[in-house]
C-alpha cells in the first residue's frame, strides 16, 4: 500500500476522506492503518 498523509486532524498531509482521496489518485480505495490509525494507506 501507498502511504499519502495522516488521519489525524491538524497533522502533516490530514486528510479528511483517506478512501475518496485514494480514488482521486487513482487507487482501488484507502483506508487509515497503522498505529492508532494515524495514516492513510491508498490500496493498489
Amino acid at each position: 500500500d501507498k502511504l499519502i498523509g495522516s488521519c489525524v486532524w491538524g497533522a502533516t498531509n490530514y486528510t479528511s476522506d483517506c478512501n475518496a482521496e485514494c480514488k482521486r489518485r487513482g487507487y482501488k480505495g484507502g483506508h487509515c492503518g497503522s498505529f492508532w490509525n494515524v495514516n492513510c494507506w491508498c490500496e493498489e
